[in-house]
């Protein structure tokens, strides 16, 4: 098991993500203003839930959980609003900043849950992508929203196409995202190695790529061997980008033919 997919690693990057959520939260109810003071309410605050949850018996706190990421908020909106002598954020608000929390962290969990057997090499690129969106880019969403640059409909707009339309995990039941789905076809069952060079499997979108285009992750598995039976650019868990505007693209994989060997071993 790869070690960036450790139950310790992936928390890591969960609670940063919380952090980094919260702050831009904060700072765009502020209009904007980098204030140090909101990552000191923030950490006094994960401390008192943390405890309080202890004291009840809960000694864990799944950062996957709409509703006790929404737990965490109420706490944490209440101290601000003291601290700021303002109203409180509506339920409306609240459960929109717990749901692109929490979906995010799914989303990790997800990765991890399919990385998790692969090498490390070939798992580390899959997480950092996932782990850029829900650390950076989600929290810059989160911020347009609290300052009231976006509507609330045009968040879950961007935060859909962020999350689910850049980037998709095939593997598992992750294989739709929005209103896309994948196929992947292949031309032939079999091949012969003696007369083949390769094999073209076609990917194929239900809907277009979006206007960042798209990059779908995907792993190869089965009886074949990689460097002895197929070669293939990268690892066995890897990535094909589709540009913006299309619908399909093309895995190529080059076969190791039995000629070939004998030719490599003259």
């Amino acid at each position: 098991m790869s070690n960036f997919f450790s139950k310790p690693y992936l928390a890591h990057i969960q609670l940063q993500s919380l952090y980094n959520h919260s702050k831009a939260l904060l700072d765009g109810l502020e209009g904007d203003n980098t204030n140090p003071s909101n990552l000191e309410l923030i950490h006094s605050t994960y401390a008192e839930f943390i405890y309080e949850r202890y004291l009840t018996g809960n000694e864990s706190f799944d950062l996957s959980n709409e509703q006790l990421v929404k737990d965490f908020y109420t706490v944490l909106l209440r101290e601000f609003s003291q601290s700021q002598n303002s109203d409180n954020i509506d339920a409306e608000h609240l459960n929109l900043f717990s749901q692109l929390l929490a979906e995010g962290n799914q989303l990790l969990d997800k990765v991890a849950a399919v990385g998790a057997s692969r090498p490390q090499q070939d798992a580390l690129p899959v997480l950092a992508s996932i782990k850029r969106i829900v650390m950076d880019e989600i929290p810059q969403i989160v911020n347009q929203f609290a300052l009231g640059v976006i509507s609330s409909e045009a968040t879950l707009i961007a935060f859909n196409d962020t999350l689910y339309q850049n980037h998709i995990l095939v593997g598992e039941d992750v294989n739709s995202f929005g209103n896309r789905s994948i196929s992947i076809t292949s031309p032939a069952d079999s091949i012969n190695e003696m007369t083949q060079d390769g094999l073209d499997f076609l990917v194929e979108l239900s809907q277009p790529a979006p206007n960042q285009g798209l990059t779908i992750l995907y792993s190869l598995s089965g009886t074949a061997t990689l460097g002895e039976d197929y070669e293939i650019d990268g690892n066995t868990l890897r990535e094909i980008y589709i540009a913006p505007g299309s619908t399909e693209g093309i895995i190529n994989i080059s076969m190791v033919s039995e000629k070939r060997l004998r030719k490599g071993n003259c």
